[in-house]
């Protein structure tokens, strides 16, 4: 298994959507990432991107499908979608992707209907064993109300894709609940979980992946 970060861009959001009690005045550098991974003959996206980012701050951005084929990755090789939840920004690139199955948590699709029409669509409630157990999905809430995280066991911890259950690392560390969130206990309850030294947490928006340019890098 290889883990790649896909970087199409940057923009910035204020810290009080960070975590809760930040200051609203005062702003955070976020990259625009989604993730690939390889397993065996599966390319597998978590989340797709979007084209176009419609928040101040937003620069350096470039379509993911053009991303990807700058990058060598057919963009109709592209196997399998796992959408956290249904925000543009992790979901609104779809169409670049027209050969993959999508997985999604059941409330997250009745809120992204516009996006996945004509895909063949995988629904769960709770949660969702994938790849002959190789992978996983499992509802976490908190975001929005269907927010869901992608878990892979390997050998040494769990890694974990977290969508926006949490923004940046920081709220892990201190175990800050996410401003940006329709439950803040869902949101409590994600980092002081995750939080753990026996999960690898990778976030939607982490800066320090390529600052300052776009690329895709592996990562595991």
């Amino acid at each position: 298994m290889q883990i790649f970060a896909c970087k199409y861009g940057e923009g910035i959001l204020p810290e009080s959507w960070i975590f809760k009690g930040g200051a609203k005045d005062k702003f955070y550098p976020i990259s625009l990432l989604f993730h690939l991974i390889k397993l065996d003959e599966r390319l597998i996206l978590v989340d797709v991107g979007c084209d176009d980012f419609k928040m101040e701050g937003a620069k350096n951005l470039v379509r993911p499908a053009d991303l990807m084929r700058e990058n060598g990755f057919a963009t109709e090789s592209i196997t399998d979608i796992l959408i956290s939840h249904h925000h543009e920004d992790h979901i609104g690139a779809i169409a670049s992707f027209p050969n993959a199955k999508v997985v999604i948590q059941r409330q997250e699709a009745e809120l992204a209907k516009k996006y996945l029409d004509g895909y063949s669509v995988q629904l769960f409630d709770d949660e969702i064993e994938l790849f002959d157990g190789r992978m996983a999905m499992r509802k976490v809430g908190g975001h929005t109300l269907g927010s869901s995280i992608v878990l892979v066991p390997t050998a040494n911890k769990t890694i974990v894709f977290a969508g926006d259950a949490c923004y940046a690392n920081l709220c892990l560390e201190r175990r800050l609940p996410t401003g940006m969130t329709k439950d803040i206990e869902a949101s409590r309850s994600f980092v002081e979980k995750y939080s753990n030294s026996k999960y690898q947490v990778f976030i939607s928006h982490d800066p320090l992946i390529l600052p300052n340019k776009n690329g895709i890098v592996k990562i595991v």
